[in-house]
């Protein structure tokens, strides 16, 4: 019975012990020492349609190279542009999810201020960068009618001239119990909202600061650009198009194989 080499084996596991030691090392080492970049995040996930603002964005640090193509890199670009898909929290920002800066008031624009309630302000459910249709209700006798189209709201004001967060925010962003209690402490309702309109609309908004009653009917902000959403659903159809044309174009050849010229369909655009 051959007898056991014990000090090869132990020198064996002791190599083994070695190489697993250092290995783990290296690797750790590695980790901590790669080279990084600092890439700008969302700070918290962020809906489709809103106004990004500052306290909305934070930088991530990552590995070397990791920074997606496209993305947002200056946080200065991402401010006060509104958001055309859901954002993330700790993702890049792609600079095709964001609209123009919907809060600066451009050429053939002024800004105005309009008395509004809680009705008026769509029970208090308006935030800056919404799209909005204004009506102007002459009297209880007279039907409303509109007087301004895809106004954007700026902000919204209660008598003193403070802010007023609107009220979807609030359940969106805090507990039910911390809604509660804000608004124990904070019962300020909507009494003006300062909108951007275009030129024309100005001296038919001024008529409602002498009389009658201002309501703001919240749309849709479809008219800033086709969303990212229905980007990639219309690349999507084109490439389904692509596929079926190309599966058309070979039966075809099948069919017509001693033909030297064949009808080829368009493809989808892209």
């Amino acid at each position: 019975m051959r007898r056991i080499n014990w000090p090869v084996i132990i020198t064996i596991i002791l190599g083994l012990a070695v190489f697993s030691g250092a290995s783990w090392y290296v690797f750790q080492y590695s980790i901590k020492n790669r080279p990084t970049e600092k890439v700008l995040v969302a700070a918290r996930d962020i809906p489709a349609y809103r106004v990004i603002k500052a306290i909305d964005l934070q930088y991530r640090t990552i590995p070397e190279g990791g920074a997606e193509p496209g993305s947002v890199q200056d946080p200065n670009f991402a401010i006060n542009k509104m958001t055309m898909i859901p954002l993330y929290a700790n993702r890049q920002i792609p600079k095709q999810a964001l609209t123009e800066d919907v809060l600066a008031i451009k050429s053939g624009e002024r800004a105005v201020a309009v008395n509004v309630d809680l009705t008026g302000a769509v029970g208090n459910n308006l935030l800056p960068g919404d799209l909005v249709d204004v009506y102007w209700v002459p009297s209880k006798d007279f039907p409303g009618y509109i007087i301004a189209e895809n106004a954007r709201v700026l902000k919204i004001e209660d008598q003193n001239g403070n802010p007023v967060t609107p009220s979807d925010w609030q359940n969106k962003t805090r507990g039910l119990a911390q809604v509660a209690e804000t608004t124990k402490q904070n019962s300020s309702l909507p009494a003006v909202a300062v909108l951007i309109v275009k030129n024309e609309y100005v001296p038919e908004i001024t008529r409602t600061v002498v009389d009658g009653t201002v309501v703001l009917a919240k749309k849709r902000p479809s008219g800033w650009s086709v969303t990212a959403e229905e980007t990639v659903k219309t690349e999507t159809e084109n490439d389904n198009q692509q596929q079926t044309s190309s599966g058309d174009q070979q039966k075809k050849e099948v069919n017509n194989n001693g033909l030297s010229t064949l009808e080829k369909g368009q493809p989808a655009k892209q």
